[in-house]
């Protein structure tokens, strides 16, 4: 689970994707990734369960929006 901004950073890099990318996959606005990005705001649980699943499975990263 990311629990820090430099977390979700990491991992967000891992997958080769962006905060907007992200944003997207979440279906949640461009500055909401932002904010986890920076530490404004936490990642919530969702999120982070959606990452690590990505880091374990890239592949499904295809079948998420561009």
């Amino acid at each position: 689970m990311a629990k820090s901004a430099a977390e979700y950073r990491a991992k967000i890099k891992k997958l080769g994707i962006t905060d907007a990318r992200f944003a997207r996959i979440c279906r949640v606005d461009g500055r909401t990734t932002r904010r986890w990005s920076a530490g404004d705001r936490d990642v919530p649980g969702p999120a982070t369960a959606l990452l690590d699943l990505l880091l374990e499975r890239p592949e499904l990263l295809a079948l998420m929006p561009e």
